[in-house]
């Protein structure tokens, strides 16, 4: 945070650890019992096809903000986790432009690494339909390019 600039209120601090914290003792919890959950009240993990794996992503994204957060996480059969990537990335328009970065970035990693058979998550259904050529969005058209 200081070497990035961020000012960030102590209050505000605390209460992002104390989320932290929960949302560990919630996945300890469900590793305990054997079962592995998303984030979000009883959403379970849907592991994907056999001999394949699974890389989720997600951004964050602010339009008073210059800069936005993207990440992944790629899972195995089980749910353990292989391999996973953050960064920021900054002046991108649109949160929709964020989540295409990210998976975009999420690809590129693990093409580098070698997998072939990942199944990609994102929770943006515009996302999926652009990606599914259910929709279109001129803008995105290069990053789009790529992520096919």
């Amino acid at each position: 945070m200081i070497f990035r600039g961020i000012d960030i209120e102590p209050l505000e601090t605390v209460k992002r650890a104390q989320e932290d914290a929960e949302e560990w003792y919630e996945k300890m919890e469900a590793k305990e019992k054997g079962t592995t959950s998303m984030p979000g009240p009883n959403v379970r993990r849907k592991p994907p096809k056999q001999q394949w794996l699974k890389c989720n992503s997600d951004c964050t994204w602010s339009e008073q903000r210059n800069t936005c957060g993207t990440g992944w996480i790629l899972r195995d059969q089980r749910g353990e986790v292989l391999w996973m990537g953050a960064k920021t990335l900054s002046r991108l328009s649109s949160v929709i432009e964020a989540e295409a970065e990210a998976i975009r970035w999420a690809i590129i990693s693990l093409k580098r690494l070698g997998y072939t058979q990942i199944e990609f998550e994102t929770d943006s259904k515009e996302l999926a339909g652009i990606c599914s050529k259910e929709k279109e969005w001129p803008k995105l058209g290069p990053l789009m390019e790529d992520i096919r």
